[in-house]
This record gives C-alpha cells, structure tokens and sequence, in this order.
C-alpha cells in the first residue's frame, strides 16, 4: 500500500500550481504598478508641457500680489493640472522665492500633489523673459505589497519666446 501512494501523482499538479501561483501573482503586480508608474510620469510630463505653454504666452508673469504670477490669461499651475489630469496638482500661486530673480515657486510644497516650479531666462521683468522652463515634481507611492517607498517623478519642459513668434507658430504677421 505504501508502495502504491508514493508511485500515485495526482496531486503533483495542484502542489506545483500552489507553489507557483505567488510567484505569477507577485509579476502581475508588479507589471500593473510599473504600468502606473509609466502612466503617471507620462501625465506630469504633460502637465510640465501645459505649463510652459501658457507661461510662454503669458502677459506679465509677475504681476500678482507679493510678486506672484499674474495668471493672466491662466494660472500656470491650473495648466498644469489641465495637462496632468491624473495627478492632483498645488494650487498655491508661484511667486518668487527671493534667492533667485528669475524663478517662480509655489510655496508652501503640498505633499501628495505635483508642485510647480518656473525659471525664465535672464529675468522675470515684462518684455525680458526669453525662455522659460516649468518643472513639475510628483511623489509616486508604490503599493504597499512592495514597500512604502516613493519615488520621485520630475518632467521639465522648455519653451522659447523666439520660436512663439516665428512666422507659423501661432502668430500673426503685420
């Protein structure tokens, strides 16, 4: 009898699924949350693109009170959450930080939201700024089967005030 139980394999598939099934299930996982990951890096690059765009049109981008951004004709940051639809985006205003003459932040940084930061270059002053650049900054969280790490997403994106007013790019010829 016990020569015949240790010959019988029946239950050898039903051991090996067991075994195997937390490995397949561990790579799913991770599939579908580097596929998140790759999703939302995306989206806060777009949100960056958004913003430069509307800073490069923007009529003064100091302006505001307490040498904040203007906002006209839009907040650079409600362009950012325009391009970054999935990713919860600062509301606070950017305004110069004092320690450089040519950047824009939002302040204070909100934790779990993309904050915005803007250079323009050589200053911020009307008529002056020739390129701007808009970084946006977001902590992903990992779920929690892999750890409570975060990793940070950071997607710049530069425009040139010369190219916005090449023939053909918007502009209007006189």
């Amino acid at each position: 009898m016990a020569e015949r139980l240790a010959r019988d394999e029946g239950g050898q598939a039903l051991v090996e699924f067991g075994l195997m099934l937390p490995v397949i299930l561990a790579l799913v996982a991770a599939l579908m949350g580097g596929a998140w990951l790759m999703f939302t890096y995306e989206a806060v690059a777009n949100g960056a693109s958004s913003g430069a765009r509307a800073a490069i049109v923007e009529t003064s981008l100091i302006g505001g009170a307490g040498d904040c951004e203007s906002g006209l004709p839009v907040p650079i940051q409600a362009a950012v959450q325009h391009g970054a639809n999935i990713v919860a985006v600062n509301p606070a205003p950017l305004c110069q930080s004092g320690t450089d003459p040519t950047e824009l932040v939002q302040s204070p940084q909100e934790a779990g939201a993309a904050n915005v930061a803007l250079w323009c270059v050589p200053g911020l002053a009307p008529g002056q700024c020739q390129t701007i650049t808009v970084t946006v900054t977001y902590a992903f969280y990992l779920p929690p089967p892999f750890s409570t790490a975060t990793i940070r997403i950071a997607a710049t994106s530069t425009q040139s005030a010369i190219a916005a007013l090449r023939p053909g790019r918007g502009s209007r010829r006189s």
